[in-house]
């Protein structure tokens, strides 16, 4: 449960994709995306995770706080540190 992990202390408890029913190529080219999107912007990115995530109070006050016209939201919020967790979640 995703509450669980959000009152064990995570700041970010995202939401990983369990098994897809996406075609072979689908998954093969998205995997391909990621793997040359997290080596051009030097971050850990993770394309199992998807935007859907809970947050604590703290880290969207820091969010709202940053200036940058053009946010990458994902590398925003993992790039602040808090403590994060994941949970899996079949769609």
């Amino acid at each position: 449960m995703p509450n669980a992990k959000a009152q064990e202390g995570y700041d970010t408890v995202l939401a990983q994709r369990g098994e897809r029913s996406d075609s072979l190529l689908k998954r093969i080219t998205s995997w391909l995306f990621y793997k040359i999107f997290s080596y051009l912007a030097d971050i850990d990115y993770d394309g199992e995770v998807g935007n859907f995530r809970i947050m604590s109070r703290s880290v969207v006050a820091n969010f709202c706080q940053m200036r940058e016209q053009l946010r990458f939201f994902v590398g925003l919020i993992q790039w602040m540190g808090f403590p994060t967790a994941s949970i899996t979640v079949n769609s």
